[in-house]
């Protein structure tokens, strides 16, 4: 029972670790490389994509705000949201 409890307490300490690792970064989509399923800010910063389905939907110039953790090479999207865009032209 007690090495549940270590293993338990341990993978909660591991979840809990890396999510207030993750980070947020909001910008351009500069372009996208679905052979190394990356995208590639206007900034230069380049994510790595866990799946392609991801960036579905999602085009070259769309604002973003990415949540990513870095796997000590890579940056790894876990959340990509689209910025909405405001009409300012309207009143």
């Amino acid at each position: 029972m007690r090495a549940l409890t270590t293993l338990l307490s341990a993978s909660l300490f591991s979840i809990l670790a890396s999510t207030a690792m993750a980070e947020t970064t909001g910008g351009t989509i500069n372009h996208f490389d679905r052979g190394s399923q990356t995208i590639t800010m206007n900034s230069g910063k380049l994510f790595s994509l866990p799946s392609w389905d991801m960036v579905y939907g999602f085009s070259a110039g769309d604002q973003v705000v990415v949540t990513w953790a870095s796997d000590g090479a890579n940056s790894i999207v876990s959340k990509l949201v689209k910025v909405p865009q405001s009409n300012s032209g309207e009143s």
